[in-house]
This record gives structure tokens, sequence and C-alpha cells, in this order.
């Protein structure tokens, strides 16, 4: 007997994803995602919308525009995700949080529960220690990767 799918609220979907609540809606309307499943205040959306954004981001990611993302994902379209069982296993999706010039942290998306605001206060404190530990090359504004080595 299969367990029934995971329900979210549009501000969890967001948090869970990266994506603005604004941004869900938007999808929803030019038929990235499907609609929220229940009706009026009790819609809720499911772990195959929350897989669907998961992928959207990695079009994105790659530099697709939301034409292209909506022609490559039109082999799984809107009405097919709604029953598409989630997958199992860990996330393929990982929050970037740049930090500094050629620095940034990975997280697990859904693995954390944490506000823009919070999110900006980490990468604030992990710069103030990334800038005493590991100082940027001289001449640099970017550090750099050539930790002292040479061709000689």
């Amino acid at each position: 007997m299969s367990k029934p799918p995971l329900r979210f609220s549009i501000g969890e979907l967001s948090e869970a994803t990266g994506v603005s609540r604004r941004t869900i809606r938007y999808y929803v309307q030019r038929g990235l995602i499907p609609p929220p499943l229940g009706a009026g205040r009790g819609h809720y959306y499911t772990t195959a919308h929350l897989e669907r954004l998961r992928r959207i981001r990695s079009l994105q990611d790659d530099a697709l525009s939301l034409d292209a993302i909506a022609a490559r994902l039109d082999g799984a379209g809107p009405a097919d995700v709604a029953t598409e069982p989630p997958v199992a296993g860990p996330s393929a999706l990982w929050l970037r949080l740049p930090v500094a010039p050629g620095l940034e942290v990975h997280l697990e998306g859904g693995r954390f529960r944490i506000s823009p605001a919070r999110l900006q206060r980490l990468a604030q404190a992990v710069a103030a220690c990334c800038r005493d530990i590991v100082p940027p090359l001289e001449g640099t504004e970017t550090g750099g990767t050539d930790h002292g080595a040479s061709d000689d």
C-alpha cells in the first residue's frame, strides 16, 4: 500500500524550492506546472509539483528561457505531473548561496527551512570567517585559485 503524497502550502513549496509564491503562480498561469489540487483555501501542492519546480530551476541554471523550458517539459505536460509518483532518494536540488567571489555554500534543497533573511546572515557570517582564514590573493578582486603554485 502506497503512502499518500505530501501536501504543501504555496509558502512551504516556495521555501522548499527557493521559488517565490508569485513565480509559482506565474508558472501555473503559463502551464509550466499544474494548478494546485483542492479548492479554495484548502488547495495544496504535492511532491510532483515540488519535483517539477526543481526541474524548472535546474533548466534555468542551464540558462534556458521559459519558452525553451516549456518545450523541453512538453513530454511531461502539466496534466501528467499531478499523477507522477514522487522520486525516491536524495534531493537533486541544491541551493547555491554565493558568499564571496569564487566562494559559495551549498544547501540541500528541502532539508533546511530557512528564510531569505537568515540565508543572507549565513552568507555574511561565512564571508567574515573566510576573510580571516583565506584572504584573497593580492591584486585580485576575485581572489583566485592559484595558491602559490607556479609554472616554473
